[in-house]
């Protein structure tokens, strides 16, 4: 295949192409609290090219690999179509390998009755809580092979496959709904999935006990997030936020995302690092054929860096970052986070609680919004009172700005951790859900708005 796609670059008539070929395996399973509610498996095969004629791009994504060259074709024809002013890439590292992420048991080798066994167990484990009549359990597996090749000579190829499980226990009573949700899964084989009874268990019983917790009150509150909401808050708020083709195209964040800006104290710094194995932000070569590399966005609270493609990374002067990733062969490559996290701090937890006279400390997430104002929802919490964990609360979300909640970040823990992901991914100009990470350690952050009652 490699052969086959670089012959037919070999004497394209363009200033640059580039061809990208994929093979993919899914299955997903849902379940709810009546049982197996859906099954699929889908299977996909095909490419994707781009070329660049007199400083404009023209695409095209095709299933036929025998058709290749005639969408290489159709590709220039478009670009032709309309004049552009990009002259080319600047000159990157041209790269030539195979990595090949071996796995236990890779899980589209494994049989479909072993797998709807498996969760099957899990949710009813859930059910069998006395308060827990609902579930919303859905989990997945893919095997993803993508191969690279341009006119500059690179070729490589990546193998990846992932396993996916998230378990959502849905409590009811007296009217009241309250749902807990884990996830399990990465870069892994199948095997990491089962021998997890004694977790659906506590997890079950985490969804009843946010029954009996009390509604939070709506104020401002210094806030201690946990090491899955801190990660949430490196991806959605400043992670997307120093993405540089969305820059590109917002004047206003052009003139906040200066590098050399400093945007908080010297305690908080904030990575985005393809290179961390095991979880879904492993990218070891990017969609433009680019090995994937660590990074810091801010370092020491100074913005050090955007996120960028060949292309944007061209036009404001910089190095690529191997940040251009594409959810399929049907899209174009954007600029997409992989790990982001804020790097540990130097305090424990213990520590850092003890230094809140009456706050909250704030856990795991039931989902939220980013960007320059986001808004993010806790599974539950805890009232913070002389520095000790007191009344359980629920219905916590968080809201503020980025660049206010920044610089209220007082406190980075020495702890750290990556949470397993689950089904799902991130979103972005149509392409999702495209596998990421997050993460980090504890967080104490003042001054936080807490909607509530």
């Amino acid at each position: 295949m490699k052969t086959y796609l670089r012959n037919i670059l070999a004497n394209a008539p363009c200033d640059y192409a580039e061809l990208r070929f994929q093979e993919s395996a899914s299955t997903s399973l849902v379940f709810d609290g009546d049982g197996l509610k859906d099954v699929a498996t889908h299977t996909a095969r095909g490419g994707f090219v781009r070329a660049l004629v007199n400083g404009q791009f023209g695409t095209a994504s095709f299933e036929d690999l025998d058709a290749a060259a005639e969408y290489l074709a159709k590709a220039i024809g478009a670009a032709k179509l309309r004049s552009g002013n990009f002259e080319g890439f600047a000159p990157a590292e041209v790269n030539v390998g195979d990595v090949e992420i071996d796995v236990s048991r890779p899980a589209h080798e494994v049989d479909l009755d072993e797998k709807v066994a498996v969760v099957s167990k899990y949710n009813d484990i859930l059910l069998s809580q006395d308060r827990v009549p609902g579930t919303d359990t859905r989990y997945a597996d893919f095997y993803d092979y993508r191969l690279f090749v341009n006119t500059e000579g690179a070729a490589v190829s990546v193998k990846t496959p992932r396993v996916a499980l998230s378990l959502r226990p849905i409590a009811s009573e007296g009217g009241v709904v309250q749902m807990a949700v884990q996830n399990i899964g990465g870069v892994a084989g199948f095997d990491h999935v089962p021998g997890r009874e004694g977790e659906v268990e506590e997890l079950a019983a985490r969804a009843a006990a946010l029954l009996d917790a009390e509604p939070v009150a709506g104020g401002t509150y210094d806030v201690i997030t946990d090491p899955l909401l801190t990660g949430i808050f490196a991806h959605e708020a400043f992670g997307h936020t120093a993405e540089a083709d969305d820059i590109a195209q917002d004047e206003k964040l052009r003139e906040i995302m200066t590098v050399g800006r400093r945007f908080g104290s010297d305690i908080i710094s904030i990575v985005d690092d393809a290179t961390y194995e095991g979880h879904n932000g492993f990218v070891p070569y990017d969609d433009e054929g680019l090995r994937g590399r660590k990074k810091y966005l801010l370092r020491e609270g100074v913005l050090t860096g955007l996120l960028h493609d060949r292309e944007t990374a061209t036009r404001m002067g910089v190095e690529p970052t191997g940040n251009a990733r594409a959810l399929n062969y049907r899209h174009p490559p954007l600029v997409r986070m992989t790990t982001t996290y804020v790097e540990p701090g130097q305090i424990s937890f213990d520590e850092m609680l003890a230094s809140v006279a009456k706050g909250i400390y704030a856990r795991g997430a039931k989902g939220g919004t980013g960007g320059e104002t986001f808004s993010f929802t806790a599974e539950d919490g805890y009232l913070i009172e002389n520095g000790k964990l007191t009344k359980h609360l629920r219905d916590l979300k968080l809201q503020g700005n980025l660049f206010r909640t920044l610089e209220n970040i007082v406190a980075v823990a020495n702890d750290f951790s990556i949470p397993e992901e689950g089904v799902g991914g991130c979103g972005k100009w149509g392409q999702a859900p495209l596998p990421v990470s997050t993460g980090g350690p504890h967080m104490l952050i003042k001054n936080v708005r807490i909607g509530g009652r």
